[in-house]
């Protein structure tokens, strides 16, 4: 996602929208540094109705935002970090 600025969910929607796809991954700066425990427990529920299997949270994701998406998509949450490789492939 880069820095998700418009808003996460709103990114997966559209990426949904346009594509017709589900989405295997959502990785990148979801742009939530700021977000409060409730506001990211509503964030982790569209995650999960939207169909979103891993996540990759980083940048601008902020501390509290990566431990709880951690903690909700437990095997399917990806430590992202610079040098990380992630095969696409080994994710279906």
């Amino acid at each position: 996602t880069g820095c998700a600025h418009p808003g996460i969910v709103k990114i997966i929607t559209m990426a949904k929208a346009l594509t017709k796809q589900r989405v295997l991954l959502v990785m990148g700066g979801f742009h939530l540094g700021g977000a409060a425990p409730r506001e990211l427990e509503a964030i982790i529920s569209k995650f999960r109705d939207l169909g979103v299997r891993y996540v990759g949270p980083c940048h601008c994701s902020g501390d509290s935002a990566r431990a709880m998406f951690e903690d909700a998509y437990e095997d399917h949450f990806i430590d992202v970090g610079v040098g990380r490789a992630i095969k696409i492939r080994e994710l279906y």
